[in-house]
């Protein structure tokens, strides 16, 4: 088995006297691949001018966030993980209105799905055409998209209520997912895999609502693979839950990916007399 160990790198870290030379001493020593931890997500790649040219469903990308962190990869050979192309959080609400103005009414579900389209479209071609050489080996699709109960998230903004989707406000349901998969499946760069990725996936409601959904996907052809973020607890969850839960996503036949790893152990105090 191949092993990727990942950094997350965000651009402030590239940028003032010795930033560069410092992350890429540090990344090139202890990694081989790389996330940018914010640029690609949609509140970054997403560009506002759309709202002043274009057309109502042409998604216009935010080249220039990307420039210095794929050009760490591309002069150190790193592998890149695409984090996300669809997620509730750090997603603008004009993306969702007409004219693609925050005061605008909510889109049909027909003009977000050619809106969908074009964003995975016009980035997938700026990333083909920018940087060849950067290779992605991976990319989470859709992120957290479900709730604690296995269902969608509230249909809503989570810019105003946290944790409501304007995915699913759009759309009524939870077809967003397919489509996303659809068209990243279509535009992505020739060998990289596609990821739901979510957390809180050992908890068997939400396990069996990722499982249910993810099975529609294995039939369709377009995902590859369930991303575990994997925040432990020492007394939640038990060994034998997470075990449970890797073992049904295993039996999928798609590759699982340790995203995020972190075990949370609280503090006691020893007092002695």
């Amino acid at each position: 088995r191949q092993m990727c160990i990942r950094d997350r790198v965000n651009t402030w870290q590239l940028e003032g006297a010795g930033a560069y030379a410092k992350a890429k001493a540090l990344i090139t020593n202890q990694f081989n691949s790389i996330t940018m931890e914010n640029q690609m997500k949609p509140e970054s790649l997403l560009s506002k001018e759309n709202q002043t040219r274009g057309t109502d469903t042409n998604v216009l990308i935010n080249e220039e966030i990307l420039r210095k962190v794929l050009k760490l990869a591309s002069d150190n050979g790193l592998k890149l993980r695409g984090h996300t192309l669809v997620w509730h959080s750090q997603t603008p609400d004009w993306f969702f209105k007409e004219n693609f103005n925050d005061d605008g009414a909510w889109v049909s579900k027909e003009v977000m799905i050619k809106r969908l389209e074009n964003y995975i479209k016009n980035l997938m071609q700026t990333l083909k055409d920018e940087y060849p050489e950067v290779e992605f080996y991976a990319w989470d699709v859709v992120n957290e998209a479900f709730s604690e109960q296995g269902t969608m998230r509230e249909a809503g903004s989570n810019n105003i209520v946290s944790g409501q989707s304007a995915w699913v406000k759009v759309f009524g349901d939870d077809s967003f997912i397919n489509y996303a998969f659809k068209f990243a499946r279509k535009y992505a760069p020739e060998g990289c895999k596609l990821f739901y990725n979510d957390y809180n996936e050992y908890t068997p409601a939400k396990r069996d609502g990722i499982i249910k959904k993810i099975k529609e996907l294995v039939k369709e052809g377009n995902i590859d693979g369930i991303g575990m973020q994997s925040h432990i607890g020492m007394s939640y969850p038990s060994i034998e839950l997470y075990e449970e839960a890797f073992r049904k996503y295993d039996e999928l036949g798609l590759e699982i990916h340790i995203t995020e790893l972190d075990i949370d152990q609280k503090s006691c105090l020893l007092y002695t007399s």
